[in-house]
């Protein structure tokens, strides 16, 4: 299999890829959640910690821009 990829050089052009980019990244962890072999409760337990964490590293990253 052959991947091709084209990697925008403007900023327009790479937030739309970075969007893109992270819509697939959440639909294959969505997926990955679906799949496990676990009570609703539990996958419900993960994507809440998911969240959490994911926060926590946006928040990190807005006060590193700040400094």
């Amino acid at each position: 299999m052959q991947l091709i990829i084209n990697c925008p050089t403007d900023k327009k052009g790479i937030k739309e890829f970075n969007t893109a980019f992270a819509q697939v990244q959440k639909e294959l962890v969505l997926y990955s959640i679906r799949k496990l072999n676990l009570y609703i409760q539990s996958k419900e337990k993960i994507l809440n910690h998911l969240v959490v964490e994911l926060k926590k590293q946006v928040d990190k990253k807005e006060r590193l821009k700040e400094l």
